[in-house]
């Protein structure tokens, strides 16, 4: 995942440990996931910051195919209340929305160049929470969790991205 490494001029090295509850400490449940997510994507102990923004991106992105594809799957079932529809359908634009700005988010990591990135993660948490938020009426549907932990993650990454970017 990292084998080429990241070398960006200005961008801070120090623990996954660290860059979790530097970016995370007011949420425990985000400190947590943070600390998984890098210790799953085989992170290494001590990097440039930029590594950890990218590892929790990219999972960010591999959620979000995960949600298009049961968004797919309830929309082709065709079987949905009018509201219930209403709601995957907004889902299912704003998740493509996510998914190309988290897309666009990793190649700007990887290549150093941070122009944009800073409101390519505010789109994309108003786009993760548009969805979240059409889902409100329907928070027993397994749909709704699945949202509210890509929620999480994009939360996650957005304040690894903050070391980098700012807020």
């Amino acid at each position: 995942l990292f084998a080429a490494g990241c070398a960006c001029d200005n961008v801070p090295s120090m623990s996954w440990n660290d860059a979790c509850l530097k970016s995370c400490s007011f949420s425990q449940a985000w400190t947590t996931l943070c600390e998984t997510t890098l210790s799953s994507a085989s992170s290494p102990a001590t990097a440039e910051v930029t590594v950890f923004a990218l590892a929790a991106a990219r999972k960010a992105k591999v959620m979000y195919e995960s949600t298009l594809g049961t968004l797919d799957q309830m929309l082709g079932a065709g079987n949905m209340p009018a509201n219930l529809k209403a709601a995957v359908d907004q889902c299912k634009v704003k998740y493509g929305e996510a998914h190309g700005l988290v897309a666009s988010l990793a190649d700007q990591l990887f290549a150093c160049d941070f122009l944009r990135a800073r409101q390519e993660y505010l789109d994309a948490q108003a786009a993760i929470q548009l969805c979240h938020d059409g889902l409100s009426s329907f928070q027993s549907l397994p749909l709704y969790s699945m949202v509210s932990a890509n929620y999480d993650m994009t939360m996650v990454a957005s304040e690894l991205g903050a070391l980098i970017v700012g807020k």
